[in-house]
């Protein structure tokens, strides 16, 4: 059987910091709902998403065929973020990050409360610690998450042996 249908949850805008616009004037977007994985509810999960999953938590690569299953779920569930998570999720693991970051804003902006996702941010923060992605990661972080995200900021700088990338997270841990 189908999942159950969800009324979609109030929508979300990121926008893009022009050119020259301080990091520590990005704020965090107002009255966001309260943060939830949304894996957990499980009886709402599209069963064809179940093995994704399980496959993108085992830390296996996505094969076309599995992202091409992701686009025709969020098709079939335009109002569900979670194919879009799971879609951005696997593009991370490829280390195709400037294409999972647009996924997790279209995610985010279809539910906000997705920010709750367990690998959302720490993979978020990951894109803001590498120099093609670190302005529009960063500026994603500031808006989504704000403060929440300084824990998360945190550990990535400890866990850096690269002294340009702790740089750039430092940065984005000063606008926090």
């Amino acid at each position: 059987p189908p999942p159950a249908e969800v009324d979609p949850p109030p929508h979300a805008a990121i926008t893009q910091s022009p050119d020259g616009v301080d990091l520590a004037d990005v704020e965090q977007t107002d009255e966001l709902p309260d943060p939830r994985n949304p894996w957990l509810d499980v009886a709402t999960l599209p069963p064809e998403i179940v093995s994704i999953k399980a496959q993108v938590d085992s830390g296996r690569r996505l094969g076309r065929s599995q992202i091409g299953s992701l686009r025709m779920l969020h098709r079939d569930y335009p109002n569900d973020c979670r194919p879009l998570l799971l879609h951005a999720h696997g593009y991370a693991l490829r280390r195709w990050l400037s294409h999972a970051l647009p996924l997790y804003i279209e995610a985010f902006e279809l539910d906000p409360s997705c920010r709750g996702d367990p690998a959302m941010l720490n993979n978020l923060v990951e894109m803001a610690a590498t120099e093609t992605l670190e302005r529009d990661a960063s500026n994603v972080i500031l808006q989504i998450y704000g403060s929440e995200a300084e824990d998360a900021v945190e550990a990535a700088i400890e866990n850096s042996s690269r002294a340009v990338e702790r740089r750039r997270l430092e940065a984005l841990l000063d606008a926090l």
